[in-house]
Protein backbone atom coordinates (compact mmCIF):
# COMPACT_ATOMS: atom_id res chain seq x y z
CA UNK A 1 0.00 0.00 0.00
CA UNK A 2 1.49 3.13 -0.90
CA UNK A 3 -0.29 6.56 0.80
CA UNK A 4 0.30 9.72 0.80
CA UNK A 5 0.29 12.61 3.55
CA UNK A 6 -0.04 15.97 2.77
CA UNK A 7 1.50 16.15 0.17
CA UNK A 8 2.73 18.89 -1.61
CA UNK A 9 4.81 20.14 -4.77
CA UNK A 10 5.98 23.50 -5.36
CA UNK A 11 8.91 23.97 -8.58
CA UNK A 12 10.63 27.41 -8.12
CA UNK A 13 10.46 29.30 -12.02
CA UNK A 14 13.70 31.65 -11.96
CA UNK A 15 14.02 31.48 -8.60
CA UNK A 16 11.69 34.26 -7.89
CA UNK A 17 8.03 32.47 -9.54
CA UNK A 18 6.78 29.19 -8.30
CA UNK A 19 4.18 26.92 -9.46
CA UNK A 20 2.32 24.74 -6.50
CA UNK A 21 2.06 21.51 -8.72
CA UNK A 22 -0.02 19.46 -5.46
CA UNK A 23 -1.43 20.89 -2.70
CA UNK A 24 -1.62 19.11 0.80
CA UNK A 25 -2.83 15.67 -1.28
CA UNK A 26 -3.92 12.52 1.08
CA UNK A 27 -4.26 9.45 -0.58
CA UNK A 28 -4.06 5.54 -0.18
CA UNK A 29 -3.60 3.29 -3.06
CA UNK A 30 -3.83 -0.45 -2.50
CA UNK A 31 -1.68 -2.92 -2.57
CA UNK A 32 -2.61 -4.34 -5.56
CA UNK A 33 -5.10 -3.19 -8.32
CA UNK A 34 -5.20 -0.83 -11.53
CA UNK A 35 -5.81 3.03 -10.31
CA UNK A 36 -6.66 5.36 -12.85
CA UNK A 37 -5.75 9.05 -12.80
CA UNK A 38 -7.58 11.30 -14.79
CA UNK A 39 -7.91 15.28 -14.80
CA UNK A 40 -7.04 17.85 -16.80
CA UNK A 41 -3.76 18.90 -18.43
CA UNK A 42 -1.50 20.76 -16.17
CA UNK A 43 -3.53 19.24 -12.97
CA UNK A 44 -0.81 17.49 -11.55
CA UNK A 45 -0.78 14.19 -12.67
CA UNK A 46 2.25 13.69 -13.99
CA UNK A 47 3.74 15.31 -10.57
CA UNK A 48 2.33 12.52 -8.62
CA UNK A 49 3.09 9.81 -10.39
CA UNK A 50 6.85 11.44 -10.58
CA UNK A 51 6.78 11.67 -6.36
CA UNK A 52 5.12 7.73 -6.19
CA UNK A 53 7.97 6.55 -8.32
CA UNK A 54 10.52 8.56 -6.48
CA UNK A 55 11.67 10.69 -9.72
CA UNK A 56 10.72 13.74 -7.70
CA UNK A 57 10.67 15.01 -4.25
CA UNK A 58 7.46 16.76 -2.50
CA UNK A 59 8.34 19.96 -0.92
CA UNK A 60 6.06 18.88 2.15
CA UNK A 61 4.24 16.04 3.16
CA UNK A 62 5.21 12.20 3.62
CA UNK A 63 4.83 9.17 1.11
CA UNK A 64 4.89 6.09 3.02
CA UNK A 65 5.13 2.59 1.31
CA UNK A 66 3.13 0.39 3.85
CA UNK A 67 4.44 1.56 6.97
CA UNK A 68 7.71 2.50 6.33
CA UNK A 69 8.17 6.63 5.13
CA UNK A 70 9.99 6.50 1.87
CA UNK A 71 10.19 9.69 0.36
CA UNK A 72 13.31 10.71 2.57
CA UNK A 73 15.09 7.72 0.88
CA UNK A 74 18.48 7.54 -0.92
CA UNK A 75 18.23 7.38 -4.63
CA UNK A 76 19.84 4.21 -4.62
CA UNK A 77 16.73 2.58 -3.29
CA UNK A 78 14.60 4.05 -5.38
CA UNK A 79 16.77 2.86 -8.27
CA UNK A 80 16.16 -1.07 -6.64
CA UNK A 81 12.17 -0.05 -5.94
CA UNK A 82 11.87 0.88 -9.15
CA UNK A 83 13.60 -2.38 -11.05
CA UNK A 84 11.90 -4.84 -8.51
CA UNK A 85 8.62 -3.18 -6.94
CA UNK A 86 6.60 -0.84 -9.14
CA UNK A 87 5.76 -0.74 -12.93
CA UNK A 88 6.51 2.94 -14.06
CA UNK A 89 5.47 3.56 -18.24
CA UNK A 90 6.76 7.60 -18.66
CA UNK A 91 4.94 9.51 -20.94
CA UNK A 92 7.81 10.65 -23.15
CA UNK A 93 10.09 7.43 -24.39
CA UNK A 94 13.18 8.03 -22.35
CA UNK A 95 15.06 6.07 -24.70
CA UNK A 96 18.90 6.69 -25.47
CA UNK A 97 18.96 7.73 -29.01
CA UNK A 98 22.89 6.67 -29.31
CA UNK A 99 22.28 3.00 -27.80
CA UNK A 100 20.46 0.44 -30.04
CA UNK A 101 17.36 -1.03 -29.05
CA UNK A 102 19.14 -4.00 -27.67
CA UNK A 103 21.30 -2.04 -25.46
CA UNK A 104 18.03 0.01 -24.56
CA UNK A 105 16.04 -3.02 -23.24
CA UNK A 106 19.43 -4.43 -21.93
CA UNK A 107 19.83 -0.99 -19.55
CA UNK A 108 17.81 -1.57 -16.83
CA UNK A 109 18.28 -5.28 -16.37
CA UNK A 110 22.13 -4.29 -15.71
CA UNK A 111 20.89 -2.57 -12.68
CA UNK A 112 19.19 -6.12 -11.72
CA UNK A 113 23.13 -7.53 -12.04
CA UNK A 114 21.91 -10.06 -14.56
CA UNK A 115 24.34 -11.85 -16.67
CA UNK A 116 24.84 -11.02 -20.23
CA UNK A 117 23.39 -14.34 -20.73
CA UNK A 118 20.23 -13.90 -18.64
CA UNK A 119 19.78 -9.90 -20.30
CA UNK A 120 19.77 -11.57 -23.66
CA UNK A 121 17.49 -13.66 -22.91
CA UNK A 122 15.03 -11.64 -21.80
CA UNK A 123 15.99 -9.52 -24.57
CA UNK A 124 14.73 -12.21 -26.86
CA UNK A 125 12.06 -12.89 -25.04
CA UNK A 126 10.73 -9.29 -24.79
CA UNK A 127 11.49 -8.45 -28.50
CA UNK A 128 9.10 -11.75 -29.71
CA UNK A 129 6.31 -10.48 -27.47
CA UNK A 130 6.01 -7.08 -28.59
CA UNK A 131 7.15 -8.14 -32.22
CA UNK A 132 9.99 -6.06 -32.52
CA UNK A 133 13.41 -8.81 -33.13
CA UNK A 134 14.20 -7.30 -36.46
CA UNK A 135 14.54 -3.65 -35.08
CA UNK A 136 17.18 -4.88 -31.93
CA UNK A 137 19.98 -3.92 -33.64
CA UNK A 138 18.56 -0.22 -34.85
CA UNK A 139 19.15 2.95 -33.04
CA UNK A 140 15.59 4.44 -31.89
CA UNK A 141 15.79 7.35 -34.36
CA UNK A 142 15.50 4.91 -37.36
CA UNK A 143 12.01 3.41 -35.64
CA UNK A 144 8.63 4.50 -35.75
CA UNK A 145 6.55 6.31 -33.29
CA UNK A 146 4.51 3.00 -32.65
CA UNK A 147 7.99 1.49 -32.35
CA UNK A 148 9.40 3.15 -29.95
CA UNK A 149 6.31 3.30 -27.79
CA UNK A 150 6.45 -0.84 -27.75
CA UNK A 151 10.06 -0.90 -26.72
CA UNK A 152 9.52 1.40 -23.94
CA UNK A 153 7.11 -1.33 -22.59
Amino acid sequence: MLRLQNITKVYKENGVDSVTALQDINLVLPKTGLVVLTGSSGCGKTTLLNILGGLDRPTTGELYLDRMRVDDREEAWWDGFRSTTLGFLFQDFNLLENMTVRENIQLPLSLCGLSDEAKEAKVTAVAKELDIQEYLDKKPTKLSGGQKQRNCL
